[in-house]
């Protein structure tokens, strides 16, 4: 891992709910991040960018110059939730991204071996299509059969990302880290910018919508770490399995297959040189 802030941190991923919340921050005190030192993008601006990186009708001189026009405007967060595609399109071929392997080849073409960071937000199948609210991608899961659902690995697109990129270090941010990172969480995310971020709101845009109400009754500023994850624990905004079975057509046992690979993969990913899971 790098020492210090990196000079340029991409963050992506789907619009998973912890990702949304991150992006959300970035949206609402862009402003107030950029007086403090941290130049920050949501994913409206900085999604297109990003994919501008692997554009065919350009060069890849104009690629390569408009990364490190991105770079040079360190340090910088580019909150490109969108990059890799949306959850709202559902599988194809029994992968989560099936470009992802194409997308993270021309990052690597612009960037070569120069130093960056990666943030990914991740998260379990069934959680991660319901927060998509898309008929779309209900029906395409519906369609498929818990075979394919499980071929669908977060540790290999993350694999892909790691060989691809030889300068890039990488956090893989999971729905809990998030939810109960903090204040910690938040400076290693956004460096100088950290100190204007409301904490608490990405902590409540985690939690049910009972969790929210109690989060609201304690008062203001972001609960402690012990707080926040005991809130968590009872709270987390988190798909039940009536909910899976009714819309994505996900049994109890397919669930609970899922949320098994789920950790496997955590675990596959953990175990990866320069990668981070929060």
């Amino acid at each position: 891992m790098s020492v210090g802030f990196p000079w340029l941190t991409l963050f992506l991923g789907p619009a998973s709910g912890h990702g949304t919340a991150i992006n959300s921050a970035v949206r609402v005190h862009r402003a107030e991040m950029g007086v403090a030192g941290l130049k920050a993008y949501p994913k409206r601006a900085a999604s297109p960018a990003l994919r501008g990186l692997s554009d065919p009708n350009k060069t890849l001189d104009e690629r390569r110059e408009a990364y490190f026009a991105m770079a040079d405007e360190g340090p910088a967060f580019y909150s490109a939730l969108n990059f890799l595609d949306t959850s709202r399109q559902g599988f194809r071929q029994a992968e989560l991204f099936d470009d992802a392997e194409i997308k993270f080849g021309a990052l690597a073409e612009v960037a070569g071996q120069e130093a960056l960071r990666i943030a990914i937000a991740i998260d379990n199948l069934p959680d991660l299509f319901i927060a998509a609210r898309s008929d779309l991608a209900d029906r395409l899961v519906r369609e498929m059969g818990w075979e394919n659902l499980y071929e669908a690995s977060w540790a290999e697109l993350i694999e892909d990302a790691v060989d691809a990129l030889p300068g890039a270090e990488f956090l893989v941010l999971t729905h809990a880290g998030v939810a109960k990172g903090g204040v910690g969480l938040l400076e290693r995310l956004f460096g100088p910018g950290a100190g204007v971020v409301d904490g608490r709101a990405i902590l409540r845009d985690t939690l049910s919508v009972t969790g929210q109400a109690v989060l609201e009754r304690m008062g203001e500023g972001t609960p402690p770490n012990g707080v926040a994850e005991e809130l968590y624990g009872s709270f987390a905004d988190r798909a039940d399995l009536e909910t899976c079975k009714e819309r994505l057509g996900i049994d109890r046992l397919t669930h609970k297959l899922l949320m098994h690979r789920y950790d496997e993969d955590l675990a596959r990913i953990g175990a990866l040189d320069r990668v981070e899971v929060i």
